[in-house]
């Protein structure tokens, strides 16, 4: 089995990078992937993320304060959903609290990075495994391993490290994988909803609601939550025929939101 391991920003990619070596431990025939580890340096990003994507079968997405709005996470926690479902995908929320998470990440079962949370975390990869181990012996290995990441997380940095990516490139990097991870989810790899045709809700948002907004009339704020909505529904359940007219929406927001930091 593999867990498929996002980060985004230099804290969460030190939270990333200590959680997968310690899941290996914890779970010896375990595989775990994160893109700064295992993509080299030339290869293709949507023939890489396709593959791992088609391969994974649980996600958990490392959620600092400063990533909560990153266009890419939301782009793999929507990739991700869309393959494997919701319910094995598990944001792991370092000095945040479940309330403290804006939708669309809010649809799924957070935990967040404290003894107990990881705890429960790891019950619900265990849950997921071909051949699970047993509770008590679970608890073990746990208690066994548990100060080692501890001990990792203790080590992240208080202040936001490095410079974050500058949002053409993460824009370049969106819509190369985003062709990849819909061809996937039509091959079969995706749950019967986000494959059925005829759906056209979002979280209980019509698409057709979403294709009719009126960003002029938005707030700022409005409109980065607009973008957000956008993006997820491009990935989890969009209706087909309706795809480019969404990706074009994105693409206005995406002005709007330049042109309204420029003035």
């Amino acid at each position: 089995m593999t867990v498929f391991v996002s980060w985004s920003g230099e804290r969460s990619k030190i939270v990333a990078a200590s959680l997968s070596k310690w899941l290996q431990d914890v779970f010896q025939d375990l595989k775990t992937w994160m893109s700064a580890h295992n993509i080299d340096a030339g290869q293709r990003w949507g023939h890489e993320l396709g593959e791992q994507l088609a391969s994974t079968s649980f996600g958990v997405i490392c959620l600092t304060p400063e990533n909560l709005n990153s266009a890419w996470l939301l782009f793999e926690a929507g990739a991700l959903s869309k393959i494997i479902g919701e319910a094995r995908v598990v944001p792991y929320l370092f000095q945040l609290s479940t309330t403290d998470v804006p939708y669309p990440l809010a649809q799924f079962q957070s935990v967040e990075a404290s003894r107990a949370g990881t705890l429960e975390l790891v019950k619900s990869i265990n849950a997921s495994l071909e051949r699970p181990i047993v509770a008590d012996r679970l608890e073990r290995l746990f208690d066994k391993w548990w100060q080692d990441l501890k001990d990792g997380l203790d080590s992240v940095p208080a202040e936001v490290m490095g410079t974050p990516a500058a949002h053409r490139s993460q824009r370049a990097l969106l819509e190369e994988v985003l062709q990849t991870v819909r061809s996937l989810s039509r091959a079969g790899s995706a749950t019967p909803a986000a494959t059925n045709p005829n759906v056209d809700l979002w979280r209980g948002i019509p698409v057709w609601n979403l294709l009719q907004k009126d960003m002029e009339a938005l707030t700022l704020d409005e409109l980065q939550e607009y973008r957000s909505q956008a993006y997820a529904a491009s990935l989890v359940a969009t209706p087909r025929g309706k795809e480019e007219a969404i990706d074009a929406k994105v693409a206005l927001a995406d002005q709007e939101i330049r042109r309204r930091a420029a003035v």
